[in-house]
């Protein structure tokens, strides 16, 4: 069971959307705000959004999975970025597809089998 921190508050956008649409307004002493989005299951696609005064943070992300038998391809694409207000900086990357072998029997190990690009203005 998935429990949410007690000092998150949850919101619906939409009241049609409920179950997949939620708002999460923080407390003003952690000063910033979190938006998410499961905009579709099939294919699972995220998306968010968070941001204070210091930075803006946004995304989305589209997980591919692949099983190989005694290993499993984890494809997150989708690309992130962050603003630093304060400095004037906007930096966006990609993520990094990884491979977790072994997960049935043996020494289980993790690889990551490409490059993150990173991007600044």
């Amino acid at each position: 069971m998935t429990t949410r921190p007690e000092f998150a508050e949850i919101v619906p956008i939409f009241g049609c959307l409920s179950q997949i649409v939620s708002v999460f307004t923080y407390k003003e002493d952690l000063d910033f705000r979190l938006v998410c989005e499961q905009v579709s299951h099939h294919p699972p696609v995220s998306a968010f959004h968070a941001e204070s005064e210091d930075f803006q943070f946004y995304g989305n992300i589209h997980p591919r999975l692949k099983f190989w038998g005694k290993s499993l391809e984890i494809k997150p694409e989708g690309t992130l970025t962050v603003h630093l207000l304060k400095h004037k900086e906007v930096y966006s990357w990609t993520n990094v597809h990884c491979c977790v072998h072994n997960i049935i029997i043996g020494k289980l190990w993790f690889e990551q089998v490409s490059l993150s690009y990173l991007s600044s203005n």
